[in-house]
């Protein structure tokens, strides 16, 4: 009779005999087989053990470092976005702005520039009332609507004032003279003026905007 040990299954070693009858003499060394089969087992379950912890191990590191290089990605996919977004927002305010000052350029001829200028003139005597005298000088087409305009504020509220026609003006053009000096108030330096207070407003609120991000 022979014994064999063999390696039954994926999972375990089995001790096979090809005779019915076993002699006694046979039992101490087939014991002593079977133990070593059985510590064969062990260490081949133990071994199994360890290759499955270190899978269930691999998995989990993959999925750990999964999730940390999606996380940086959306990182990076937020910041581009939040960069793209102050970009566009500044873009849009500068459009904003030069639309607006194109549309009051637009409209203002349909306007007049006997009314545009008459109001402008009106405004700066308001502004200009504890001056002792003033000399103004329009466009010969607006300077009778100005005087108008100005004679309706009142002594009270209003500076001595000469308003002239100055034929080499343009019509929207208005200059103002005074002890203290020569100040041009025509529709195209208040339309000047407006880009530049619309230009810092827009500088300001990027600024403001970098700094929230």
């Amino acid at each position: 009779m022979s014994a064999q040990a063999l390696f039954a299954d994926t999972e375990r070693f089995r001790l096979y005999l090809d005779g019915g009858v076993i002699p006694a003499a046979a039992w101490t060394p087939l014991q002593e087989a079977q133990r070593i089969l059985d510590e064969a087992n062990a260490i081949l379950r133990q071994a199994q053990e360890e290759v499955e912890q270190i899978r269930a191990q691999a998995k989990f590191e993959g999925l750990v470092e999964g999730r940390e290089r999606g996380l940086r990605d959306c990182a990076r996919a937020l910041e581009a976005l939040v960069v793209a977004r102050a970009a566009a927002t500044v873009e849009l305010r500068r459009r904003a702005s030069e639309i607006a000052i194109a549309v009051v350029k637009h409209i203002a001829p349909a306007i007049g520039a006997e009314r545009l200028v008459a109001s402008l003139v009106a405004e700066a005597m308001q502004k200009l009332v504890f001056e002792p005298h003033l000399l103004v000088r329009v466009h010969p087409d607006v300077a009778e609507q100005a005087r108008a305009e100005v004679a309706a504020l009142g002594a009270a509220a209003a500076p001595d004032t000469e308003i002239i026609g100055d034929p080499e003006l343009d019509r929207f053009d208005c200059i103002i003279e005074s002890a203290g000096g020569m100040v041009r108030a025509g529709f195209n330096e208040q339309l000047e003026q407006a880009r530049l207070i619309l230009a810092a407003a827009e500088k300001n609120g990027g600024r403001h905007e970098r700094s929230d991000a």
